[in-house]
């Protein structure tokens, strides 16, 4: 496969990284109920993760000279800084789903890096990992399709 193709998927996932949800939540703190507070160490620890991963795939971008691509956060985010946990929960797995295919999706383009296909197969067994726990959470898969 093309580095362009796998510039992309990295690209895609680093935007996933540091401008999903879960990194917004981290930065606005959401509205959480005692019920939540385990989930929401939870979440504060994947966050942290997500920030290791953004690390790892801008080295993967320089390896394979392809430039990193702004990102933004969705417009939406902005309407969700009063949002309580339990309601953004569904997002969230939506969200994390979303990283596991585009996480697959690179590992599926890196077969001419090795070292590179293992970090992401990493990557893909960490938000893999994510989703199975972001299941189990109260009311996570409530609207999440």
């Amino acid at each position: 496969m093309s580095d362009a193709l796998l510039g992309d998927d990295l690209n895609e996932l680093m935007a996933m990284e540091t401008h999903g949800l879960l990194t917004f939540l981290e930065a606005s703190t959401p509205y959480v109920t005692p019920a939540m507070l385990k989930a929401w160490a939870g979440l504060k620890a994947m966050a942290a993760g997500a920030a290791q991963r953004a690390a790892k795939i801008t080295a993967m971008l320089q390896v394979i000279e392809a430039p990193v691509r702004a990102a933004s956060f969705e417009t939406d985010v902005a309407s969700l800084h009063y949002a309580s946990l339990e309601k953004l929960l569904p997002r969230l797995a939506k969200e994390n789903r979303q990283q596991v295919e585009a996480a697959q999706r690179a590992v599926d383009h890196a077969s001419e890096h090795p070292e590179m296909r293992a970090t992401l197969e990493a990557m893909l067994a960490e938000h893999r990992k994510q989703q199975a726990w972001l299941e189990k959470q109260p009311g996570a898969g409530a609207g999440a399709s």
